[in-house]
């Protein structure tokens, strides 16, 4: 062995995106420790079998069985972190040939850097759709205390995969197999017996609770578990889940094969970064989800701070707030799309969303259309409260000494003016985010403005003079 003194390893410094890869990684997998610790061994068993499970307690089995889901994400996430975090270094010390490989392979292959970043993006939104999935069940499961509605929903979930093997079998094979049909049999049977002691309102995972037919077999899709579930969620399992099933929707269409040949985005570094922490936020949703069904309150450590963390963040709050409740009255000015609007009717839907009915100011985007449209907030920006402008107005009048205000002209006067600030003065694309282009509109209505004030005086001067 050498006597030699071994150099020390020095760690390198991490970025901040490299420590906050490494913190949302790392609380995962401890918090998911912390969890397991909570749940009964026996029923933490998996088999490709989910009924009957070797388990005691169907609420662990089934709870396991997802949080199981959440550690192969965060095991996705720290190879995403990895890749990210690798490039980065990759793009500051690249040497000269492979920056000259890297733009011949991109002349050659122009689509070649876009998709690497996108079979990334392909997996992350893969665990997007499958933890979206699991939450939705979770937020339902969060209501319900008793053991005998998880077994419910396994064995429902038994059932639909044995008919589909059978269906499977004699489409494709010509052969119906009397085992399977024998073992759908019982599993039907046992349902019948559990259905009998539950509360069928509490079942949104059923398609029809109150059927007596073949359909009280038949799982809910998706799209209606979201539904019942949407409106017992917390702000910020709303913003994971999307607020609405659009969002799914569009998870699943970039799962098909060539959805990404019609993104008008070019995908980059950034977008990669994006989907890692939707996943990582969904993941830390479903442990808190299953941390309330499992009816765990003293909870301490890692779990404890991350779901303190997570609990005292007010931004999922005022961001849904923003984008689903904007503080917009009838009258406003809005921006509906990219066009100037005033809104006519707020609209209320039973899920607590607001959309606006807007007429537009100047010609519609769809003139054979009609004049007016109808839209979610999150469609719709504030422009200018009516409201406080013609207040302004009005006092102004007033102190002016006039008396008899219209308040249908003061209205008028208003919307002319933001036409002409709109159209004249750079409001567009200061709206559309071309402040350059905005400050020279500005800057050209400043200097017309002044001229013709100057032209006035000089004629009101030469007038004057004249008499």
């Amino acid at each position: 062995m050498s006597d030699k003194p071994r150099r020390p390893t020095v760690k390198p410094s991490l970025n901040e995106d490299e420590k906050r890869h490494s913190l949302f990684t790392g609380l995962s997998i401890r918090s998911l420790i912390q969890l397991s610790k909570y749940l009964d061994k026996s029923s933490t068993i998996h088999t490709q079998r989910l009924y009957p499970p070797n388990a005691t307690n169907a609420k662990h089995y089934v709870i396991s069985a997802m949080l199981d889901e959440v550690q192969k994400s965060t095991l996705s996430l720290v190879q995403t972190a990895d890749f990210i975090d690798e490039s980065n270094k990759a793009e500051t010390t690249s040497s000269q040939d492979n920056q000259n490989q890297l733009s011949e392979m991109k002349e050659v292959l122009p689509g070649f850097e876009g998709n690497i970043y996108q079979s990334k993006i392909d997996e992350l939104v893969l665990w997007e759709r499958k933890l979206t999935e699991q939450l939705v069940d979770l937020v339902g499961f969060r209501r319900i205390k008793l053991d005998i509605y998880y077994r419910h929903y396994i064995s429902l979930r038994e059932l639909d995969k044995l008919k589909k093997l059978k269906s499977d079998f004699y489409e494709y094979y010509g052969a119906d197999n009397k085992n399977i049909q024998y073992q759908i049999d019982q599993l039907k049977a046992d349902i019948d017996i559990l259905v009998s002691k539950l509360e069928k309102e509490k079942c949104f995972y059923l398609e029809n609770p109150s059927a007596t037919n073949r359909d009280r077999f038949k799982l809910a899709t998706f799209k209606k578990r979201l539904d019942i579930n949407l409106p017992r969620m917390t702000a910020n399992e709303k913003i994971m889940v999307g607020q609405s099933y659009a969002h799914y929707s569009e998870q699943s269409s970039s799962l098909h094969p060539g959805t990404a040949k019609f993104r008008e985005d070019e995908q980059n570094m950034n977008e990669v970064d994006d989907h890692f922490m939707r996943v990582a936020l969904l993941g830390s949703s479903v442990i808190f989800a299953a941390k309330d069904c499992l009816n765990i309150h003293n909870i301490t450590g890692d779990l404890a701070n991350f779901h303190r963390a997570m609990k005292e963040n007010e931004h999922p709050e005022k961001q849904l707030k923003k984008s689903t409740k904007p503080n917009i009255q009838k009258g406003d000015f809005v921006i509906a799309y990219s066009d100037l609007a005033q809104v006519t009717k707020v609209i209320n839907s039973k899920f607590g969303y607001r959309s606006f009915r807007v007429k537009y100011l100047m010609q519609a985007p769809i003139p054979e259309l009609g004049n007016e449209e109808e839209m979610p907030a999150i469609y719709v920006s504030l422009y200018q409260k009516r409201s406080t402008i013609a207040l302004q107005i009005i006092q102004h009048l007033r102190s002016s000494g006039s008396e008899n205000i219209n308040i249908r002209q003061v209205n008028k006067s208003i919307t002319h003016t933001l036409l002409e600030l709109w159209n004249e003065a750079g409001g567009k694309e200061r709206a559309n985010g071309d402040t350059e282009g905005a400050d020279v509109k500005l800057r050209d209505y400043s200097t017309r403005i002044k001229e013709e004030a100057a032209g006035r005086r000089t004629r009101a001067t030469e007038s004057y003079l004249d008499k």
